[in-house]
């Protein structure tokens, strides 16, 4: 479980920030990003929530029903140059999120030196509402509301010094202004103060303690705050001895009153038992109230709930409407949660656009999970201009505060140079991390890398160790390698039934890839009985999803006549998909046909196109038909040191054709230009595929 201690952040001024300060890893559920594949589609969910009608989800964005009449009137009044009513306004249209208006009221007010008006133009430059900017600005509007004795200035001064917000951080000033606050009456000064004083990680000067004494008062004069914030003192054992029935006693108090904060910690305790006998249902219904009174980590939960489907259906529509309530009231990790759901079109159709709008504003504030999230969407150019660099830095900083997934993208941006040089120890440092923090795709990468690979030496025990890891959480590419591994004995005892097993548990999940593997065993009869009316079946399901393997093997089917009718256009047109998708072999395959003029009208210039597409992946049989492109000057200029480059890479593949072709090549060089065509052979890396757009 993650600590839910930033979700306000830019909201001190709640009451309840406090009680999530200090709940920390006692949290229900921290935003976990959920893991997503194209070959693991998503389940389908009801439009209909399992907890009951959302009373009025909208209005959880004001504070009080403010009619028409009560509008008009506070209108008049701050055209009049009424301070307060000028205030109130700016109140008015802040809720609704209107923050032009509530700009220019709370300007209004302030040039009439209204203090709390001051206060709340510092906030928004603090944290960017409204398109305000200017850390310092902010600063210097709090100032002025703390030379007026201004409480809520002071307390936000007194965060902003603890934090490092706008000023350089001093913990020892902001505290003073916060006990400041605490002096002039605010009870959140109050009770932050008696927090600190129990907290582990900072102590207050040891003038004018205050301790758990001061709570436990605020708590015996029936303050709900103090009662649900000294429940949470007996949950975790700060400062009184701990005790789950004590703290339940407390939320349960707390929650008679109506009191939000109180609804929302007892439906914890039903949830996980602590205290009380677990009751999902009575859970669930707590935090339905909780939410329904505008509590926005109520809601958090509540989507959570529904999206993973724990304690009870699933209901992933459901999860977008709480995610929703709960990110448009500050909730960071509920806009993560929203990001990736439009990302992928979980519970609401897919759009890029969309998630990159509720991720950006999370990843900016810190949340590793939407920081992640964005850096998938600069890698794939999803709502944003495709680029590598920035998604690296997002992955960086999502990866330093312990995310496993981005931990997995950062070994895979240095293993392969994405947005930065490669580097193989640092790939193999954040593949490790990720893998053994038990990311999936980590540990599969990891076990590719020891197979003998990227200048790795191969290291069979350490393949077969992080293969099993990854296939054990039914990552779809291990199971494949692992059916594979056992085809060919490597590392583990040949046994066609068993790949058959690994091809089959891959197909069952969705995987093309597995589809297309086990196609083959039955085409083959191996670890099965030969089908080949089931081989074909699942041959044209991998391809019809676009897999280029199975498109390719699809094309040479109808080429040979195998299984199929034969059919020359058949053969190019599936080779053509192939192609598209990036497939080296089908690129190749697919130059021949427009060589001939088979299955397509011949065209030497397009065969010579996709030659090069062929041979810059590294595809033997490409590589030594570009080297006779070059030679010949067939499709392009003709070129002797760049054909036997070409010769000279394909015969590192053992491509018995190009000796040939190399040794009839020899007698027309010089030995200069076989100097630099072995030059260039050494320095040619081949190209990762990519698909046709």
């Amino acid at each position: 479980m993650k600590n839910i201690s930033t979700a306000f952040t830019g909201k001190s001024q709640s009451v309840f920030w406090l009680l999530i300060w200090l709940l920390g890893s006692v949290a229900l559920m921290g935003v976990a990003v959920p893991e997503s594949s194209e070959d693991n589609p998503s389940e389908p969910s009801s439009n209909l929530s399992p907890y009951g009608e959302i009373t009025d989800l909208g209005a959880a964005n004001h504070p009080a029903k403010t009619n028409l009449d009560q509008l008009k009137t506070l209108e008049a009044a701050a055209a009049k140059g009424e301070a307060e009513a000028q205030y109130d306004l700016a109140q008015f249209y802040s809720h609704k999120e209107d923050f032009a208006g509530a700009i220019k009221w709370y300007r209004q007010a302030a040039d009439q030196n209204f203090a709390p008006a001051m206060g709340k133009i510092g906030i928004m430059y603090l944290s960017g509402q409204g398109g305000l900017t200017g850390k310092e600005e902010g600063i210097k509007w709090l100032k002025r509301a703390v030379g007026q004795n201004d409480a809520e200035a002071m307390f936000n001064l007194g965060q902003a010094y603890m934090e490092g917000n706008g000023v350089l951080q001093n913990e020892a000033k902001g505290i003073v202004y916060v006990r400041h606050a605490a002096d002039l009456g605010l009870e959140k000064a109050q009770h932050f103060l008696g927090r600190l004083a129990n907290s582990t990680s900072r102590t207050l000067p040891q003038s004018n303690p205050h301790n758990i004494a001061w709570l436990e008062n605020e708590a015996a004069q029936n303050d709900p705050a103090a009662i649900v914030n000294l429940g949470i003192c007996y949950l975790n054992g700060q400062g009184v001895p701990k005790d789950a029935a004590r703290a339940t006693a407390c939320f349960r108090k707390a929650a008679a009153k109506n009191y939000s904060p109180g609804q929302c910690m007892l439906g914890r305790a039903y949830l996980l038992g602590e205290g009380v006998n677990m009751d999902a249902e009575e859970g669930i219904r707590l935090y339905t109230a909780a939410a329904n009174q505008g509590h926005a980590l109520a809601g958090l939960y509540l989507g959570n709930i529904c999206l993973f489907g724990k304690v009870t259906k699933k209901d992933q529509v459901q999860a977008v409407q709480w995610f929703h309530f709960a990110a448009k009231n500050g909730v960071v990790e509920a806009n993560a949660q929203l990001g990736w759901m439009y990302l992928y079109g979980q519970g609401v159709a897919k759009d890029v656009n969309e998630a990159v709008k509720w991720l950006k504003p999370a990843a900016e504030t810190g949340n590793p999970g939407a920081q992640y999230l964005m850096g998938i969407c600069y890698s794939q150019g999803w709502g944003v201009l495709q680029n590598s660099k920035i998604a690296f830095d997002y992955y960086n900083q999502a990866a330093a505060a312990k995310n496993r997934d981005a931990a997995q993208y950062l070994g895979r941006a240095y293993l392969y140079g994405l947005g930065v040089e490669k580097n193989l120890p640092a790939a193999m440092k954040w593949l490790q991390i990720g893998a053994e923090a038990g990311q999936k795709n980590a540990q599969f990468m990891l076990g590719m890398v020891y197979r003998g690979r990227d200048h790795v030496a191969r290291n069979t025990k350490l393949m077969v160790h992080w293969m099993f890891k990854a296939a054990a959480q039914n990552q779809t590419d291990a199971l494949c390698i692992i059916g594979t591994l056992y085809q060919d004995g490597d590392g583990v005892p040949q046994n066609d039934e068993k790949a058959f097993e690994y091809f089959k548990q891959a197909s069952d999940l969705g995987a093309r890839r597995g589809q297309f593997q086990l196609a083959k065993c039955y085409f083959d009869g191996r670890g099965v009985e030969m089908d080949e009316v089931e081989g074909f079946k699942l041959l044209h399901a991998s391809a019809e999803r676009d897999w280029p393997e199975a498109q390719a093997y699809m094309g040479g089917l109808y080429l040979d006549g195998d299984f199929v009718e034969k059919d020359e256009k058949q053969a190019a047109a599936w080779f053509q998909r192939a192609a598209d998708n990036g497939s080296a072999t089908a690129q190749f395959r697919l130059s021949l046909l427009y060589y001939t003029g088979t299955g397509v009208a011949k065209d030497w210039t397009e065969s010579a196109k996709l030659t090069a597409q062929s041979a810059r992946q590294g595809n033997a049989q490409g590589e030594n038909a570009m080297g006779y492109c070059y030679d010949q000057g067939e499709g392009v200029k003709q070129d002797l040191v760049e054909a036997y480059k070409w010769y000279q890479l394909a015969i590192a593949q053992y491509n018995h054709d190009a000796e040939l072709n190399l040794e009839k090549l020899k007698p027309r060089l010089t030995p200069e230009q076989m100097i630099e065509g072995e030059k260039r052979a050494k320095e040619f890396v081949p190209s990762r595929p990519k698909k046709k757009n």
